[in-house]
């Protein structure tokens, strides 16, 4: 032994003399070598009757009166601690004084020493005193009606020490992990823990010591290597005359986690093709430029289908829905393990290749989907053709930014579809593309100037009643004869980037808040008008006073109009959106969630913004008869009523939509079923001819 060894069994020797809890040391017999003050306090008690080791709180503290407890052999906790490199449980001491009985509990540990060779030589036993745990904290249940409380409690409630042992659980313990109290007491909790989620809870552990209260999620594994998703739930216990101490409630939310995984998949896909979509897809590009050694490069594909709208306007919706499926699983199987492709809407696919050792590689897979999309597809009998054009952009080479490479690769695109069922690479000379803009740009501001647009209105209607009382608003352009047709979607991005969306914006209000006004006025009409607003109005400081004054100009009442606002305008626009948002609720208006599902997004908005409104994409309600689809559509709905929010359906074309819609009890729906956009002029007849039929009908009904 060096000196430096002896300084430190003088000072640990002087450690143990001191310390409040027992330390003593046994022999490979159980033969006391070595007690401290504390210990020879408890063991060596004159008046000591009897001491019983007990191997879990359970036995400390049995449930059921005639319970008798199963007490060990000091030999047989010598023997586990030498299998299981240690033992933790009770000791019970019981003395007599003056005629009276006296009961001490000990929380114990018992640990072997081993010499350099491995071979055990002593054991140390360390302890320390729990009896007024036991009695003060509620541990100790010898009250039956308490006892049956804990029973029949859903979640479980536990007691854990400082090292996260555990000390006692309800019964909840055996119905939710199937675990006994028998097998989980004097254990630590991470023994069932899955190692994946292990740095996840002792990160929280570690927040907990510092707030007092923390929350996890984590996965039981049972002895069979079934994972279970629990939620626990845990909050400091510090008393003054006991050691720290932590209690727990943990619920199964295995249903839930499925749920939410099932909501968020569908929140990051497409709902035809259940390829990414665009936000996902631009995520997967962000991810893959991220890891990217410098070696190689990422190629963005844009693939746009040639003769795909003649297909879809002469066949139909549904075949052209089956055709892009096939499509899409044609393209899914041709890439390699690590390639993307997401679908950007429409016709329109996009694909990531990761990674790319050269220009020649990307030809080689390009070629390759070409010719997959050109193969015949089988679809209701008939034999139907598509072709391809695809645009590709490089990175780092085209751009560093997901945006950049793939408007890149949309602008290489439309050069190839000039030929068809061909590629192009993109080349910073590519003018046609920022023509086309600048043209549309040019036919918008005449547009403005000499009045081309005006307001279409579609009907919002109760799926249960048939009542109609609400009314989207569409813009539309009357484009001059000898000029081909720009769909709103095309016009409206276009007015964004080129800085016409203010006065636009500025049109549609005043257009829409003096046509309700003159049918509120006129015919005592007093349906409610929702408006779509774009993300560049929302954030513009002038828009809430530009509302305001609008609605003062025209004597519209507020609560008449709603603000449809897309997810995206909702998320990542700071503070400025927010104070609009609530200055908008503030006036009365209503404020709705525009194509929700379509964005890969938090829910956390819809707590925590001031919304009325949520309006289901109509993407969700393809293949509504499918029971996977109504279950989510069901979880939508009753989200949205438990928040208070109003639900419309988007897209409804068939009366049985309608009819599960109404058994889903979804508050509104539009769609083709009810009326296609009709011109404000035609609205108040409509109004009139729908409310006497439902008259009608309800009269017919009484």
């Amino acid at each position: 032994m060096t000196p430096e060894t002896s300084e430190w069994m003088l000072w640990l020797g002087a450690a143990a003399q001191k310390s409040p809890d027992l330390s003593c040391l046994l022999d490979t017999q159980g033969r006391l070598v070595y007690l401290n003050p504390t210990a020879e306090r408890f063991l060596l008690d004159p008046h000591l009757t009897q001491m019983s080791w007990l191997s879990s709180q359970e036995e400390l503290t049995p449930r059921e009166p005639n319970h008798s407890p199963k007490i060990l052999n000091h030999l047989d906790a010598l023997k586990e601690a030498a299998t299981n490199q240690g033992w933790q449980g009770f000791i019970k001491i019981q003395s007599t004084r003056e005629q009276e009985s006296h009961e001490t509990c000990l929380a114990a540990t018992l640990v072997p020493l081993m010499d350099t060779s491995g071979e055990i030589t002593r054991y140390h036993l360390s302890a320390h005193e729990v009896t007024a745990l036991v009695e003060s904290t509620g541990v100790h249940i010898t009250d039956t009606r308490f006892a049956l409380m804990m029973e029949l409690m859903d979640d479980i409630v536990s007691l854990h020490d400082t090292n996260f042992f555990t000390l006692y659980a309800t019964p909840a313990l055996t119905r939710i992990m199937g675990l006994s109290a028998r097998q989980t007491t004097g254990k630590s909790v991470f023994r069932w823990m899955h190692s994946e989620d292990k740095p996840r809870v002792m990160q929280a552990l570690r927040r907990l010591r510092r707030t007092g209260e923390a929350t996890v999620r984590w996965r039981h594994v049972s002895r069979q290597g079934a994972c279970q998703w629990l939620e626990t739930r845990v909050r400091t216990l510090e008393e003054s005359w006991s050691p720290t101490r932590y209690l727990c409630s943990t619920r199964d939310i295995g249903p839930q986690i499925v749920n939410e995984e099932r909501v968020l998949w569908r929140a990051r896909h497409d709902a035809l093709t259940e390829l990414p979509n665009r936000n996902y897809f631009m995520e997967q590009i962000e991810k893959a430029s991220a890891t990217l050694p410098p070696e190689h490069l990422l190629a963005i594909l844009f693939l746009d289908l040639d003769g795909f709208k003649r297909i879809n306007d002469s066949l139909g919706h549904e075949t052209g829905d089956t055709l892009l499926r096939i499509v899409a699983q044609r393209l899914q199987d041709t890439l390699r393990l690590h390639d993307v492709i997401g679908r950007m809407g429409g016709d329109e696919f996009t694909i990531l290749l990761n990674p790319i050792h050269s220009a020649d590689e990307t030809e080689i897979l390009v070629r390759r989907l070409l010719a997959a999309v050109a193969r015949p597809v089988l679809v209701g009998g008939q034999e139907l053709f598509v072709s391809a054009s695809i645009g590709v952009s490089l990175y780092p080479d085209d751009g560093v930014d997901g945006e950049t490479l793939v408007r890149h690769a949309d602008v290489a695109m439309y050069q190839a579809k000039q030929v068809g069922n061909s590629f192009r690479y993109f080349d910073h000379s590519m003018h046609d593309a920022t023509q086309e803009r600048l043209r549309q740009e040019r036919c918008l501001r005449r547009a403005l100037e000499q009045g081309e647009f005006e307001m279409h209105y579609q009907p919002q209607m109760n799926p249960r009643t048939g009542e109609v009382n609400s009314l989207e608003a569409l813009l539309r352009w009357k484009r001059p004869m000898e000029e081909a047709p720009i769909s709103p979607a095309r016009f409206i991005a276009v007015a964004e980037e080129c800085g016409l969306i203010e006065p636009l914006g500025s049109w549609i209000l005043q257009n829409v808040c003096e046509q309700a006004a003159g049918w509120l006025t006129e015919n005592g009409l007093s349906p409610l008008i929702a408006v779509n607003v774009s993300t560049i109005q929302l954030t513009q400081p002038w828009f809430l006073r530009r509302v305001e004054q609008t609605l003062e100009a025209t004597g519209l009442p507020p609560r008449l109009l709603e603000m449809e606002i897309t997810e995206s305008a909702l998320l990542g626009k700071g503070a400025a959106a927010l104070k609009t948002l609530e200055g908008l609720h503030e006036l009365g208006i209503r404020l709705a969630v525009d194509d929700f599902g379509t964005g890969y997004s938090s829910l956390s908005y819809l707590r925590d913004l001031p919304l009325d409104c949520l309006k289901i994409d109509a993407s969700f309600l393809i293949d509504l008869e499918a029971p996977q689809t109504q279950a989510i559509i069901r979880a939508i709905i009753e989200l949205s009523h438990a928040l208070d929010l109003e639900v419309v359906a988007e897209g409804v074309e068939q009366e049985k939509q309608r009819a599960i819609l109404a058994d889903l009890n979804c508050d509104k729906i539009q769609g083709f079923l009810l009326s296609p956009a009709i011109p404000a002029a035609a609205i108040p007849e409509f109004l009139k001819r729908q409310n006497e039929e439902r008259k009608v009908v309800l009269t017919l009904a009484a």
